[in-house]
């Protein structure tokens, strides 16, 4: 599956590198309704879900797998406040390496051959992007789909026992 909930607690969240485009997680541990731990490692995530993303927060949580990446792309907290970012940057990477290297592909192709340096590579480039462009934007519609669809959940205060 694409896109799953997770309905818990957040027990701890080890932020790793930060930019302006995204934030990777090295590692962040729910403690689901059901008293269970869930480990993920390596979850990307907008900036502003930061808040979102605190050690003792409750609620449901929508995560994400396209390709390699893992993330976070929305939440809704027991409080009643809910915020919906997904992150796009390997979305824009692998259409710039699609729409930008296709033309140059193209243009080497007919100069010089296949066996080019300068054809392979911007073949190999967008080969990845033609392969990874729709798995990303079909995992963020269906993402997106996912969160509109249980736009009538509400978490309940103290919905996750406390360790």
């Amino acid at each position: 599956m694409t896109a799953w909930t997770i309905d818990g607690t957040i027990e701890s969240a080890d932020e790793g590198r930060s930019g302006l485009a995204q934030t990777i997680y090295r590692r962040i541990v729910f403690r689901d309704v059901h008293g269970e731990t869930i480990e993920h490692r390596k979850l990307v995530a907008l900036p502003k879900m930061k808040a979102m993303i605190a050690p003792g927060l409750s609620g449901r949580f929508y995560l994400f797998k396209a390709g390699d990446q893992r993330g976070i792309y929305a939440a809704r907290t027991a409080s009643g406040e809910e915020l919906l970012a997904f992150p796009n940057l390997a979305t824009w990477i692998y259409a710039i390496c699609f729409f930008v290297s296709l033309p140059i592909f193209l243009l080497n192709w007919s100069e010089d051959g296949i066996a080019s340096l300068f054809t392979l590579t911007p073949l190999i480039a967008t080969v990845i992007g033609a392969v990874m462009l729709p798995i990303q934007l079909r995992t963020r519609s269906q993402a997106l789909a996912q969160f509109e669809a249980d736009a009538g959940f509400t978490a309940k205060a103290g919905h996750a026992p406390n360790p």
